[in-house]
Formats: structure tokens, C-alpha cells, sequence
């Protein structure tokens, strides 16, 4: 399964469990999207990404603040500060126009996926985690950490190699 189609499976299983008001680990987000046993969460890395700059694109709120971490039950891929996750994870809930996965522009987000990243308020997100004390986002913790590495092809948001931390 490619960056976009990850993007978009994660876009309508999280939708889902907004509706019901649920937060979505990312174990069982790695089961729904049939990844086998011991699959690591940075499997889904790149799609959540992705799945944050289309929502920020489309005006919807940050559907990957209700991806959580089974252990700690909190957001790693979210804009905002930590104090206001708790209200964010309400919006989500009470939002009740969800377009269809097909009305979102998936190859456009991808095509401008670094330009739309810095226009978010997300600046270098989608190029380097590393800069992330520079930028806007407050809410990333490092489950991995990146190399400088222009020349990687292993990261296609650019600028990194994805390590272990």
C-alpha cells in the first residue's frame, strides 16, 4: 500500500471512529489496514502525515489527534499544543460533515505535500521532524528520529532517514 492509500484508509477508519466518539490506537489502526503481528506503529508514519496536511487542506480538523498510543492513550501526529489536545479531540467528535474519502484531492495534497505543510502553520513537518522545535508544532514526540539525508529516497517527504530513537 502506497503513502496515498494509507492516507486515505487511515482518513475512513478515523472518520468512523469519530462518529462513535472513540479514539483509535494505532495497534488496531495496524490491524483494520491488515498489516500482520509486530508490525511497528512507524508503519503508518508517512499516511498519518499525509492524512494531517489533507485535513488541514480541506479545512476538517486533525483527524490524526485521535490516533493514539495504546501505552500512553495520546496523540503523536497532531498542530497543537498538549493542553488544548483534550479540546481538539472534542471537536473532532462533535464535527459532523465529513466529506467522503473520494471528495478530498489526495493527489494534490501529495503533488504539494511540503508547500502545503508550511502554508498549515506546519513548517518543515513534512521535510524534516528534526526542525520541530522551530516550528508551530508542540505535540510531536520524537518516536523516531531523522538523519540529515538529502539524497535518502527512503523518506518521501524528503530530508530524512526515520531511525529508532
Amino acid at each position: 500500500m502506497d503513502c496515498i492509500e494509507q492516507a486515505k484508509r487511515l482518513y475512513v477508519i478515523s472518520v468512523e471512529s469519530a462518529k462513535r466518539h472513540s479514539l483509535l490506537t494505532y495497534e488496531e489502526s495496524l490491524t483494520i489496514l491488515g498489516y500482520g503481528a509486530g508490525v511497528h506503529e512507524d508503519a503508518l508514519t508517512d499516511g498519518l502525515k499525509l492524512l494531517l496536511i489533507a485535513c488541514l487542506t480541506s479545512g476538517l480538523p486533525p483527524l490524526t489527534s485521535i490516533l493514539v498510543s495504546k501505552d500512553e492513550r495520546s496523540s503523536s501526529v497532531t498542530i497543537d499544543p498538549i493542553d488544548q489536545w483534550s479540546s481538539d479531540i472534542q471537536g473532532i467528535f462533535n464535527y459532523t460533515t465529513w466529506p467522503e474519502v473520494e471528495e478530498i484531492d489526495w493527489n494534490y495534497v501529495w503533488d504539494n505535500r511540503k508547500q502545503l505543510s508550511d502554508i498549515h502553520g506546519t513548517r518543515g513537518y513534512l521535510n524534516n521532524i528534526v526542525h520541530q522545535q522551530n516550528t508551530k508544532i508542540t505535540r510531536i514526540r520524537p518516536v523516531v528520529k531523522y538523519i540529515e539525508d538529502d539524497d535518502s529516497d527512503d523518506d518521501p517527504f524528503g530530508g530524512g532517514i526515520a531511525m529508532r530513537a
